[in-house]
């Protein structure tokens, strides 16, 4: 039988593609929600926190050339964490009728709302 973890996330776990973008879902969902900051520099900037602090808990940027890698790794777990985010909203995103009109105005801040503006 497999052992029940004792930590939901690990430095293993944040090591993962899907751990770290996970996280990076997380992470900026919440920030959004509670600042009301809808821009993706959070995301991103998010993104590349979490890839800088795993490599350096980890001990691989070692020169400009990891460092290099370590900036390209949080642009994947970006764009990993903006297609989790894309594909819960669309999912749970409610089809309008064809005859219904665009309400007017700020749309209301949801916890998964599109990163992208439309």
């Amino acid at each position: 039988m497999a052992e029940i973890p004792h930590e939901l996330v690990t430095v293993e776990s944040l090591a993962t593609y899907g751990g770290a973008s996970g996280i990076v879902l997380l992470l900026t969902n919440t920030v959004r929600k509670l600042v009301k900051l809808d821009s993706p520099w959070v995301q991103f900037i998010c993104s590349e926190l979490i890839a800088f602090t795993v490599a350096t808990m980890q001990h691989t940027i070692t020169g400009v050339g990891t460092g290099v890698i370590t900036f390209l790794n949080g642009c994947v777990f970006f764009w990993g964490a903006l297609g989790m985010n894309e594909t819960v909203v669309s999912a749970a995103a409610p089809k309008p009728a064809p005859s219904t009109t665009k309400l007017q105005g700020r749309p209301e801040m949801r916890f998964f709302s599109s990163w992208i503006r439309r």
